[in-house]
């Protein structure tokens, strides 16, 4: 029985690999199925450099190829494909042209992958010759134009290749999102939830012609319950080796890993993360620790960042005694910790712990059911900070009852904590299927509108919650004292470390934050390499939008040490701002 699992497809900017599907990669090979991947990003960026589709590049970048041409367009492109995917890393204090990169994706995506990705996909998957294929959904919801794609991927496979397909991922596990994919795809199996044990049961199956209703699964007559993996540490170990982690986009080697599955709490009212895992388990501490040296060793890498849905102290406290020293990013709840055990964490190489903060209003936190407290929370960050961990707090505005003034205790605190808050991530809030509010929402005076939407009997609405957050920066810090809802403006505010971390507003891109705040910004010499070089001019190599940025008219002097910028020169870590249009540079990392 020979399987193909085909990783999710998005044009973000990749920093880590799949975590779920390298559980299944790992767990076929312990039980003797041949397993093989169709890696997603970076692997899909490769259409950047297809001559095939060039002139879908041209159509979308007219302005570009008339000032600078069609050279430069294919260098933008070759260049843009090269920062994604090498270990060479952007000047990170360049937000700018990092949302030039963001933007050329994103039109790859929306207007290049409907060209060029079906063929990519069907032809890799008729290549490896499988009996099976299966395809990861995530947001299954948020991406139609993904949807599309695969649908005619997937009616090609069954026409031509005759060959079951299954779909997963965490995009499946809500009843909804299974009728509307069992309804779009028509798959021959949705498998849901944790799948590292029905997989290979489905498998068996298959190969033997003898069907059985078992959990996780659904077909078209037959929706399975939800069943928890009860011994974790029965599972394979997650397998990474057939993903290129060298073409991510972090020049070091970042991987993801879990110590346990669920909530310990699970009583957050706007959250449906506890329903996708059915209960709360934990592997053992001497099978994390186990866990840590393999990926030490076989995947040499440092870095490793916990999925856990969150750490207790409780948690964390058991297995930091038995963790050998690497580098470790965290999602944590705020209730339990002392300086005590985040200084130990710490010692242990905790360099970054996202909190789940929500709110500043203590009427808010205790009625989405947070279990802490406003003085606790700000006792804990403050800790945290001098362990020296850094903290990133997320915080939801919105959350149904919640009014202007109190969305406004929030931005105070966020203002009042700002020197032991390295990072926060602003979300509005949403109606999840699973979390209590949409199973109960009358409890919360809301009224579900279908596909989302909603409307409240007290507080903020959701389109006044969105004006909310796009006034943050240009309206709130200005603390005009008006009450009235902000109308302009962008989606960040100012905390302490605004000048020191650049991080992309992309989830994936926490990876990036976490390298660092374990790396710095460096010290000694390091390769360097400049813009594009015109007589005695040089010119930004990307800032594709901004194409009338000028040239730096270059000295005799500045022009020789600008032609040194080859990505051999190195200059020292302290000089990069000296150097306008030095594009990347490339770290030591081993």
């Amino acid at each position: 029985m020979k399987l193909v699992l085909v990783e999710r497809q998005d044009a973000r900017i990749r920093c880590i690999p799949d975590l779920g599907i390298a559980h299944l990669l790992g767990q076929c090979k312990q039980e003797g199925i041949d397993a093989r991947l169709v890696q997603g990003s970076p692997e899909t960026l490769e259409c950047l450099l297809d001559d095939s589709v060039f002139w879908l590049f041209e159509q979308g970048y007219k302005d570009i190829v008339r000032d600078r041409g069609e050279a430069f367009l294919k260098e933008f492109l070759k260049f843009s494909h090269h920062m994604a995917t090498s270990r060479n890393i952007w000047d990170k204090t360049n937000p700018e042209a990092m949302d030039d990169l963001w933007h050329v994706v994103t039109y790859m995506r929306e207007m290049v992958w409907p060209t060029w990705l079906p063929d990519q996909l069907f032809g890799q998957i008729r290549d490896a010759k499988p009996d099976v294929v299966g395809f990861s959904l995530w947001n299954f919801y948020d991406h139609p134009g993904i949807n599309n794609i695969l649908v005619k991927v997937i009616q090609r496979v069954r026409r031509e290749l005759g060959i079951k397909i299954l779909i997963g991922g965490p995009g499946a596990n809500s009843i909804t999102s299974r009728r509307d994919i069992m309804r779009i795809f028509s798959p021959d199996c949705i498998i849901h939830h944790e799948a590292e044990q029905t997989l290979p049961d489905f498998l068996r199956m298959t190969e033997s012609g003898r069907y059985k209703e078992i959990p996780n699964i659904t077909t078209k007559n037959y929706d399975g319950p939800a069943k928890p993996i009860e011994n974790l540490d029965s599972l394979a170990f997650p397998d990474f080796s057939q993903y290129d982690l060298d073409s991510f986009f972090l020049p070091v080697r970042v991987l993801p890993m879990m110590s346990s599955r669920g909530c310990p709490w699970a009583q957050c009212a706007f959250c449906s993360h506890h329903a996708t895992y059915s209960g709360y388990r934990e592997h053992s501490p001497e099978r994390v620790a186990e866990l840590v040296n393999h990926y030490k060793k076989k995947y040499r890498t440092e870095m490793i960042m916990f999925n856990d849905e969150t750490f207790t102290a409780q948690h964390a406290g058991s297995i930091v005694e038995h963790l050998t020293e690497a580098y470790y990013y965290s999602y944590a709840y705020p209730r339990g910790f002392d300086y005590g055990l985040l200084k130990k964490m710490h010692e242990k190489g905790f360099r970054v712990l996202v909190w789940g903060v929500e709110s500043g209003c203590q009427r808010t936190l205790d009625s989405m059911r947070k279990g802490t407290t406003i003085a606790e929370l700000e006792k804990i960050l403050k800790d945290s900070k001098r362990a020296g961990i850094t903290n990133v707090a997320f915080m939801m505005f919105g959350f149904p009852g919640e009014t202007y003034e109190e969305a406004m205790e929030t931005v105070e605190f966020l203002r009042k904590n700002a020197s032991v808050i390295e990072r926060h991530a602003a979300t509005p809030f949403r109606l999840e299927e699973g979390s209590p509010i949409w199973d109960n929402p009358g409890r919360w005076g809301v009224k579900n509108l279908g596909a989302g939407n909603y409307s409240v009997k007290r507080g903020m609405q959701r389109n006044e919650v969105v004006d909310f957050l796009r006034g943050l920066d240009a309206e709130l810090r200005a603390s005009t004292g008006t009450g009235q809802t902000p109308k302009t403006g962008d989606r960040r505010l100012k905390t302490s470390s605004d000048t020191k971390y650049y991080m992309p507003g992309d989830a994936e891109f926490r990876a990036y934050l976490f390298m660092q705040a374990v790396y710095g910004e460096g010290s000694g010499s390091y390769p360097v390499r400049n813009g594009i070089l015109r007589g005695n001019k040089v010119l930004p190599s990307l800032l594709m939008r901004n194409v009338s940025r000028p040239g730096i008219e270059l000295n005799k002097r500045e022009k020789e040490t600008y032609q040194k910028c080859d990505g051999t020169h190195k200059i020292g870590a302290d000089e990069f701002k000296k150097y306008p249009y030095v594009v990347f540079y490339e770290r030591p990392f081993n």
